[in-house]
């Protein structure tokens, strides 16, 4: 695994020209990773993180130490092998002398009851899961075994109910927050912030941040990416660039808001719009309409010449779809900039680690704008 250097889905591993064509005696001591959703549908283009392998190393202890692992701890691991979180998963532990058990191997389908029942059955004290992943445990009601230990949850933000509603189940969820371009894991909780009920997040050994005026999170780090490859599929060409930074300061896409207890990062820049005149957070919205409709969604939005953006909601087809008048009921309790102009019939795309994929779903929907059912 040490001297593996591209880290992709099969799909994407043999489409690559960079992969297939790498000298790879140049460069033992790097990483590839691509990038989860970096690509269109059609896949014409990848985006890889070039990291060097040594400070992925050293993120990876840094991690390990924040989390108190070692030589006693079992990871089970369920994220696909092809994500860095199962890349940075596998080396805590390996580092921190912990056993690593594997369930995600070929074929593997994500089951709650599954993961529950093995993770009592090891014994297992740590894991890593998406916010999908809890979802299904706490839509299930499934009990935590009574053995000591830590779900990381990182991928997306966790709500506070979601985690105090786990903390009824039994399931200590320590959110977290990072990047392929940061190693993964930046921020996180500690067991002593899930014991005190205190959500917001605390920087890991070595690494500092700030937020800038537009309220971005910067952050500074002995263990940031080296560069960026962009792949052409259709040319055959590669583009590499190396992070700009400011006095050391890499910026992220991410709002954050500092607090005397930690700092608490609100979302992707590309999940707040404008419209009408209000701030909007996307992701706030969906949660919401994911609890009124008990269903899963993806708000999209759409460019308008009159309000900047309007709101489409992406929901799975299925036969038993009589979701329009449950729409329009949600919509008359909504002011105007939150109210959804339609419904969008498709396949919710997510990537191997489950992560929504909404650029490609809005693409999808700016190229079928006929087939949204108005609201």
């Amino acid at each position: 695994m040490k001297n593996k250097i591209f880290w992709a889905s099969e799909a994407v591993l043999k489409k690559s020209f960079f992969v297939n064509h790498f000298e790879t005696h140049d460069a033992v001591d790097r990483l590839y990773i691509a990038t989860s959703g970096s690509s269109s549908r059609s896949l014409e283009q990848i985006k890889w993180v070039e990291q060097d392998f040594k400070r992925f190393e050293e993120i990876c202890r840094a991690q390990a130490e924040f989390l108190s692992m070692g030589s006693s701890d079992i990871y089970l691991n369920v994220l696909p092998e092809s994500h860095i979180a199962f890349l940075a998963a596998f080396h805590r532990a390996r580092l921190a002398g912990a056993e690593f058990l594997n369930l995600a191997l070929s074929g593997y389908k994500w089951c709650p009851e599954n993961f529950a029942k093995v993770f009592k059955e090891t014994r297992a004290t740590i894991a890593s899961l998406v916010p999908a992943q809890v979802f299904d445990i706490l839509e299930r009601n499934i009990q935590a075994p009574k053995h000591f230990h830590r779900i990381l949850v990182g991928g997306g933000k966790l709500s506070f109910s979601q985690v105090l509603k786990a903390k009824t189940l039994g399931w200590c969820l320590l959110g977290s927050y990072g990047s392929t371009e940061l190693g993964a894991m930046n921020f996180a909780n500690t067991y002593e912030d899930w014991q005190r009920d205190q959500f917001y997040f605390k920087p890991i050994q070595a690494v500092s941040y700030r937020l800038n005026e537009s309220s971005l999170l910067e952050v500074s780090s002995p263990f940031l990416f080296t560069a960026y490859v962009y792949e052409d599929l259709q040319k055959k060409t590669t583009q590499r660039l190396e992070p700009k930074l400011n006095a050391s300061f890499w910026t992220t896409e991410d709002f954050a808001k500092q607090h005397p207890e930690g700092i608490e990062i609100l979302g992707r820049g590309s999940r707040f719009v404008k419209s009408l005149g209000e701030n909007i957070d996307l992701d706030l919205l969906e949660e919401e309409l994911r609890k009124s409709l008990k269903r899963d969604v993806a708000v999209l939005k759409l460019p308008n010449v009159r309000k900047s953006f309007e709101l489409v909601v992406a929901i799975e087809r299925r036969e038993d779809l009589d979701v329009r008048k449950q729409l329009q009921s949600w919509n008359a309790m909504q002011a105007g900039p939150y109210r959804l102009s339609g419904l969008f019939l498709t396949r919710i795309l997510r990537a191997d680690n489950h992560k929504k994929l909404y650029s490609q779903m809005e693409e999808e929907l700016n190229l079928n704008k006929k087939e949204i059912i108005s609201l």
